[in-house]
């Protein structure tokens, strides 16, 4: 595991500037859609190395919070800040997997070809593909275990071959920070170990992943450290401290209304 002072910049292979930095802090933040309130004065904090789940009940806000630290969503009041700046100055620094629906899985494109965009957010809109992108490409193919299905379309993986396709992606663009939104849905039990375990690996080499995540049952399994909301804040801390009863009945209702979330 990567010590925190030698916390590296992946495909970069060097350690990166201030990572006692490496934080992300959201005070206060609203969203809205329209009249109707998503998300309200929510506050936490996060660092490199953990993964953090995101759980709550259906419209609890978690989709709605991750939009709005990947910058797809402008919140109505409230601060995100990323290294002690606000985060839309390093958005390149931070990548967004949304849920597989929302996904064309038609669109055109090899593995390989999916995880070459994840360099556009490095290369910005002149400079040219050169040895180095091509390495990270590479290795981030390879570190997915996808070395092998690299010429094969989106549409012909299974779902857990995409979703590491996608997370793939976000190495190429060598993200801080992982957004992921419902990751382990619609994937049967070896595909969410797989993904599980490289999940760790990622946050064990130094990066922030935050999650959300409907199944209570198998959280603490996948997950060391979680934010629990309903719109807002009920708990926030270590991954079985929040998964305690009364912070759960305050999130979910009694228990018997939590047969839809396991």
């Amino acid at each position: 595991m990567t010590k925190r002072e030698d916390h590296l910049c992946w495909g970069a292979d060097k350690p990166c500037p201030g990572f006692g930095k490496h934080r992300l802090e959201v005070s206060n933040l609203t969203i809205t859609y329209g009249q109707t309130l998503a998300v309200d004065r929510l506050s936490f904090r996060a660092e490199c190395g953990a993964r953090v789940a995101l759980l709550g009940p259906n419209g609890a806000g978690k989709s709605s919070l991750l939009k709005a630290l990947a910058g797809v969503l402008r919140p109505k009041v409230g601060t995100v800040l990323w290294r002690e700046a606000p985060i839309r100055a390093a958005l390149h620094e931070i990548a967004y997997l949304p849920q597989r629906g929302e996904i064309d899985w038609s669109f055109p494109v090899t593995v390989r070809g999916l995880v070459e965009m994840g360099r556009f957010a490095q290369l910005g809109n002149w400079r040219r593909f050169r040895k180095h992108d091509r390495d990270v490409v590479a290795r981030a193919i390879d570190a997915m275990e996808m070395s092998n299905l690299k010429e094969r379309p989106i549409a012909e993986l299974s779902g857990g071959q995409q979703q590491r396709a996608f997370i793939a992606r976000a190495l190429a663009q060598e993200a801080h920070v992982l957004l992921l939104d419902e990751p382990f849905a619609g994937l049967d039990k070896p595909a969410q170990e797989t993904l599980g375990a490289l999940l760790e690996q990622l946050a064990g080499e130094g990066r922030l992943l935050i999650a959300s995540h409907h199944d209570l049952e198998t959280a603490s399994g996948l997950f060391d450290e979680a934010l629990l909301l309903n719109q807002q804040v009920i708990a926030s801390g270590s991954i079985n401290e929040v998964l305690s009863e009364p912070h759960l009945t305050t999130a979910y209702g009694e228990p018997s209304s939590r047969c839809a979330t396991r």
